[in-house]
């Protein structure tokens, strides 16, 4: 288990140290979970971590992909950014649990439990929250984690391939026919953390990648991710719409809301406008000419054989105009 310390001071806390300013009660617990890789945990724990730095609570992180570490590299970055720069930006402290390797399960699931707890308890004493990045995976330490959480926030992307994780579903009429694999599992936890402290989990699915087009594929994902919320008892929430502090933003660790990720978007924009807008005017006068051609020719014949010359020239033309762009 390893610490990384910003060495500075975050604003002013709104509530008192150490006390979660939901309940007032210990450091808020936020958990983000999903076994499915990809769905952007790691961009969600950053995203929620810079946010409530930015309104002045004190926030403890924990990596639990320790191997991977993406969180853990972004804050290291972060850090790298504030000693190169200096610049003051707000960081939380942090915490990265490499899994025990013991060959004896029972020895390696106690050294996990320990850590993980070990990490929170020192975390929960000095800030108002606690986020807890986990693998996509199904492990012990992960399920652990799941089960000391106030708030678990389970990412995913809009599509059926991603909501399989939370429910099986009839691919023919669409009706839900019992929980998947992972929202039996929250339900466990939900029960241990019952009976740990009386305590309970409220359960938000935050839907990433969203269409900006209202498709017929959107509409029965939101269906169906009503009707999951109710036998669930979980919370819809919308996402983000593209990962762009990892992709962009991943090395100098900026603030996501900050001036070079408005001007990256708006290029990104622009740019995608260029290529619709002369895409669509090639089109339209590679077929007008094609119209006036076939006018000029009555022969069948070799109507035909310009109809299919054009194509070839508008397929190859297309080729090579995507391949540049890329």
């Amino acid at each position: 288990m390893s610490e990384t310390n910003a060495q500075i001071d975050n604003k002013q806390p709104i509530s008192p140290k150490g006390k979660d300013p939901i309940t007032g009660d210990g450091a808020h617990v936020i958990v983000i979970g999903n076994e499915k890789g990809g769905t952007g945990k790691s961009t969600t724990a950053m995203h929620i971590a810079v946010a409530l730095l930015r309104l002045g609570y004190k926030v403890g992180t924990i990596d639990l992909d320790a191997r991977q570490a993406t969180f853990s590299r972004y804050l290291q970055n972060r850090l790298g950014f504030i000693k190169h720069h200096k610049k003051y930006i707000p960081t939380p402290s942090h915490f990265a649990i490499e899994q025990n390797l013991s060959s004896n399960v029972q020895e390696r699931r106690e050294a996990d439990e320990l850590a993980f707890e070990g990490a929170l308890a020192e975390l929960s004493r000095k800030n108002h929250f606690v986020i807890v990045d986990t693998p996509g995976s199904s492990n012990h330490l992960s399920r652990f984690a799941h089960g000391h959480a106030d708030t678990l926030i389970t990412p995913i992307n809009d599509c059926f391939v991603d909501l399989d994780l939370l429910a099986i579903i009839d691919p023919d009429s669409y009706k839900i026919k019992s929980p998947s694999v992972y929202t039996r599992m929250v339900d466990t936890q939900r029960g241990v953390r019952r009976k740990r402290d009386g305590g309970t989990i409220n359960w938000i699915v935050m839907r990433n990648r969203l269409s900006h087009v209202n498709s017929k594929n959107k509409q029965q994902i939101s269906a169906l991710l009503q009707r999951i919320s109710e036998f669930a008892g979980l919370t819809i929430a919308p996402g983000y719409g593209e990962r762009v502090v990892f992709r962009e933003l991943f090395h100098p660790s900026c603030i996501p809301f900050g001036w070079n990720l408005i001007m990256t978007a708006f290029f990104a924009d622009a740019y995608c406008l260029f290529v619709c807008c002369t895409s669509v005017f090639i089109f339209y006068s590679f077929f007008d000419y094609w119209l006036v051609l076939r006018a000029m020719c009555k022969d069948l014949k070799y109507s035909l054989s310009l109809s299919l010359a054009l194509s070839l020239s508008l397929s190859l033309y297309l080729s090579l105009f995507i391949s540049l762009s890329n």
